[in-house]
Order: C-alpha cells, then structure tokens, then sequence
C-alpha cells in the first residue's frame, strides 16, 4: 500500500478502522496467498490423518506398531506411504479395508504438499 494512500485515510479521520478496512479492499497478497496455502495444506494433513488413523492404524496397531501414524509423526512417512500405496499398492493389505478413490486422492494431495 502506498504511504500517501495510508496518510489520506488517516488524515480524513478513519485512522486505524479506515486503513484495516482499506487493506482489507486489496487484492491478495503474496503474504495472504501463503496464509491461504498454509490453511490449506493444514486441512490436507488433518483430512490424511483421518484416513491413516482409521484405515492403517487398525492394522498397525497389533501387526506394526513402530509404524503406528500420528499427526506429529506422519511426514516423516510420507515417501513411504506414497510406495507402499501407490507404487508398490500393498497397502493396505487384505480385502476389509481399502482407499475410497477420494481416499487415495486425499492422501496424494497431501504429500504433495509437503514435497
């Protein structure tokens, strides 16, 4: 925003108020842009959680449970994951459970992300 923009508000009585709904009339900066994608890749880690949680933590749990998934845990294995689902598709095993195609598409998104 420009100096002389911001004194114009300012100087026409709105102050703070004026210049907060002014910049709030701008258009997306880089900053919001990054704030949104922050949001964003926020939401595509908690909606992978879920899916790691109840369609790979039921069978980790008693068969693997070093490789048991967590919010705080699961980018570490992402590039796991992404070959034991998608390259090597043994995950998961057996024919109770399986990824829902928006499931798989889910779980791409988000270690794209943090690629």
């Amino acid at each position: 925003m420009k100096t002389r923009n911001v004194k114009k508000i300012i100087s026409s009585g709105l102050g703070l108020t004026g210049l907060i709904l002014f910049q709030s009339m701008q258009p997306a900066t880089k900053l919001n842009a990054s704030f949104l994608s922050l949001e964003t890749s926020q939401t595509i880690k908690t909606e992978a959680f879920d899916i790691l949680k109840n369609k790979c933590n039921v069978c980790h749990k008693t068969r693997n449970p070093f490789k048991v998934f967590n919010i705080n845990n699961m980018n570490r294995y992402a590039l796991k994951i992404e070959n034991q689902v998608f390259e090597l598709k043994r995950m998961p095993k057996g024919n109770k459970i399986s990824l829902s195609e928006k499931e798989k598409e889910t779980l791409k998104a988000w270690i794209k992300s943090i690629n």
